[in-house]
């Protein structure tokens, strides 16, 4: 029986929680928060895809505007919506590749945390069977068949993750040079969207004149760092999974990955995962295909502030307002050991924990802070959306500045 039945069978007497916890509003959220692919995809949507392309049209011109909506959309497929198809199909070619048995389910679930050197063989065959499909095979298999299954699947999963980042990268680091050729095909506009109307057409041409000249060489010398830097990547994670300690003790970036593990977990993608399509496949390529000066000014600023704000700053914001909330309204979103938010698992399983020892008081508390969980999490992303809003206004006043100035 689940947790949720488990709740709402011993809790009949508390029919918000009851309510609130069955409802679609409640299970929608809590899927968004546990599939990273949606948390992220919908955080960019609501605070670049929708708001800063109405500010163009506000600030700028239509055009600006075009040209916003349909390159934020494009980076929400390519970002967000390719990992859905992709990664299956990765996961099965990297399975197949490293002999992973056909017959056990659901080995990609496993988590990159839980295949470190000190984690021992039991524990991994104990998670193994927690996959009901796995039984039999599982229980017919010696530990030295699962220490042996368990290198076959870092190594599936390494490659699996190579290809991830390789593939996906370079679909995010198509996005902006298609959005130039949507501009000057479809638009009709040559040069950046943001002069227009403060420059002449032949100033504006003049400005994208470098940028005209040598876009084929850019692009493709763009692509180095992303395969580059993707199977670096990629490798520094394999070395974090199966070195011992004392063989990384002078590696850094090792270290970081081995503390970290957490941010390459995930169902489809991870949250690490993301982030590197992004940086090795977004921040060279916005910057080389832009068009003036002024544009690489914007684009600079803008995509440092939106890729601290879409992978930390809603959970900082998310954990500041959800101490503000603790303190406001007496609950416990906040983990007293971690000092981070909660999950929506983690309160469950707490008031399941209190309904078993019938403490009222503690469900009641318990029940606030689910509602503050996630009243919190959805301003966390309202500030962030407002956060990136100030940037692009900041940008529009900026460039316009500079052109005033003569420095275009």
């Amino acid at each position: 029986m689940s947790t949720i039945t488990n709740i709402t069978n011993h809790l009949s007497v508390f029919s918000n929680t009851e309510n609130f916890i069955t409802s679609k509003y409640y299970k929608t959220t809590k899927y968004i928060q546990e599939n990273e692919v949606l948390n992220r995809g919908l955080l960019d949507m609501s605070s670049g895809f929708l708001p800063v392309a109405l500010i163009e049209l506000i600030g700028r011109n239509w055009q600006s505007a075009a040209e916003t909506a349909f390159g934020n959309g494009l980076r929400l497929i390519t970002n967000f919506l390719s990992p859905l198809a992709l990664v299956p199909i990765w996961n099965k070619f990297a399975a197949s590749k490293h002999g992973l048995p056909q017959e056990l389910k659901g080995l990609f679930s496993i988590q990159f945390e839980d295949l470190t050197p000190d984690v021992i063989p039991e524990k991994l065959k104990e998670q193994l069977l927690e996959i009901k499909e796995n039984t039999n095979v599982i229980n017919a298999m010696t530990l030295s068949d699962i220490t042996d299954l368990k290198k076959k699947l870092i190594d599936a999963k390494c490659l699996a993750r190579k290809l991830d980042l390789m593939s996906v990268g370079f679909l995010t680091y198509l996005s902006p040079w298609i959005r130039n050729w949507f501009t000057k095909k479809v638009l009709g506009v040559v040069g950046f969207t943001g002069e227009l109307n403060i420059l002449s057409d032949s100033e504006r041409e003049q400005g994208a004149s470098f940028y005209e000249r040598f876009k084929y060489l850019l692009f493709g010398g763009g692509l180095i760092p992303l395969f580059l830097g993707s199977a670096w990547d990629a490798n520094k994670l394999k070395q974090a999974l199966t070195a011992q300690q004392q063989d990384t003790g002078q590696d850094k970036f090792i270290n970081h990955i081995k503390e970290n593990l957490k941010n390459f977990s995930g169902s489809i993608t991870s949250k690490g995962n993301l982030f590197r399509h992004n940086l090795y496949g977004g921040v060279v390529s916005r910057i080389i295909s832009s068009r003036s000066i002024n544009e690489v000014i914007e684009r600079t600023i803008r995509m440092g502030i939106s890729l601290a704000g879409n992978f930390w700053g809603d959970v900082i914001a998310h954990k500041a307002l959800a101490k503000r909330y603790d303190k406001k309204f007496d609950t416990e979103i906040i983990d007293p050991n971690k000092k981070e938010v909660k999950s929506l698992n983690k309160l469950e399983k707490e008031i399941k924990d209190a309904i078993n020892d019938k403490d009222k008081s503690l469900i009641s508390k318990l029940n606030k802070s689910i509602t503050g969980q996630i009243k919190t999490y959805y301003q966390s992303m309202s500030t962030t959306a407002i956060a990136t809003g100030l940037v692009t206004v900041f940008s529009i006043w900026n460039t316009k500045r500079r052109v005033d100035s003569g420095k275009h």
